[in-house]
């Protein structure tokens, strides 16, 4: 954690790789060296590479052999190699925290550390975040040869809100887009459009606002199972940069379908952003941008191409 909060550049990061295991950045170059192939086979075909087909200057080749940077790592690697979810990348990746401290620290098994730290974000929110080191075995150098010892290395980071049973009630800079989500599909089951506005970013507002007319458009159909839905919950997030997060959302609404007992189950997706200071009092809160149903081209926001 210490790297994270006290690095002055992203570059800093790069010495991250080293606690990952061999094996894992084995094949993250086989992924790296497989797509940097592709994008050379592409160039040649498009016939924008031709420098790519010359001895020695392909960019199949071009710096193959390289020590992976932390981007590249982040890019190329799939959670069974590196566990990296929406709040460790707002929370220590995307920035360094403004404060982070030790919550409690677990063996689960002899192999396996967990250390839980309380976070908060250079935006302000505030979050938990489990940072996993599992020991195993790596070869080091040794006088004319190698050793097998075994070392520590990092899993994952994963987070969850500082106060998961706890929901917004306005937007603040403490809460995440997680929060703002779950504080909006709880105003929608209770039917309360203006609950729902309040956490609409200012944009948003502008585009659909007032709220009478807000409530107007969410007993339209692509978003009235929305509306007094049954459930609801959170199927994927995505950290798409780092002000920007997108959530996938299941919902069951009240609307009957032809079988009995059976109602409708749509998918929506969530656009939530970081405010910037230009937002005022709003600023560093997160707020929804954009409500996207699934096939359907009708959004309930200001999003870009509508």
């Amino acid at each position: 954690m210490a790297l994270f909060q006290n690095r002055r550049s992203a570059a800093e990061l790069d010495a991250l790789v080293e606690y990952l295991p061999e094996a894992v950045i084995d094949r993250l170059l086989e992924r790296r060296k497989a797509k940097r192939r592709e994008a050379a086979e592409q160039a040649q075909q498009q016939q924008v590479g031709a420098a790519a087909a010359e001895p020695g200057g392909g960019a199949a080749n071009e710096g193959e052999d390289s020590e992976l940077s932390f981007d590249e790592l982040v890019a190329l690697s799939q959670p069974a190699d590196l566990a990296l979810d929406a709040f460790a990348c707002r929370g220590v990746v995307n920035a360094p925290p403004r404060a982070a401290a030790v919550l409690s620290s677990l063996m689960l098994a002899p192999g396996r550390f967990l250390t839980r730290f309380s976070v908060v974000a250079q935006s302000g929110e505030e979050m938990v975040l489990t940072v996993d080191l599992q020991l195993q075995e790596s070869l080091q150098p040794k006088y004319r040869g190698l050793q097998v010892v075994k070392k520590w290395f990092l899993k994952g980071i994963t987070g969850e809100a500082a106060c998961p049973g706890d929901l917004p009630s306005k937007p603040e800079p403490c809460w995440g887009p997680e929060a703002v989500v779950m504080a909006q599909l709880e105003a929608l089951q209770a039917g309360d459009a203006s609950g729902v506005f309040r956490f609409a970013s200012p944009s948003n507002q502008a585009a659909t606002g007032p709220v009478e007319r807000f409530a107007g458009m969410l007993e339209t159909d692509p978003f009235r199972p929305l509306l007094r839905h049954l459930s609801a919950e959170v199927l994927r997030t995505v950290q798409m940069t780092a002000d920007n997060t997108w959530l996938i959302v299941g919902v069951r609404s009240n609307i009957p379908t032809d079988e009995p007992g059976i109602t409708q189950r749509v998918v929506y997706s969530w656009s939530v952003r970081l405010q910037e200071p230009g937002a005022g009092p709003l600023c560093s809160c997160w707020m929804t941008e954009a409500v996207q149903p699934d096939g359907q081209s009708r959004t309930l926001c200001v999003s870009s191409g509508t």
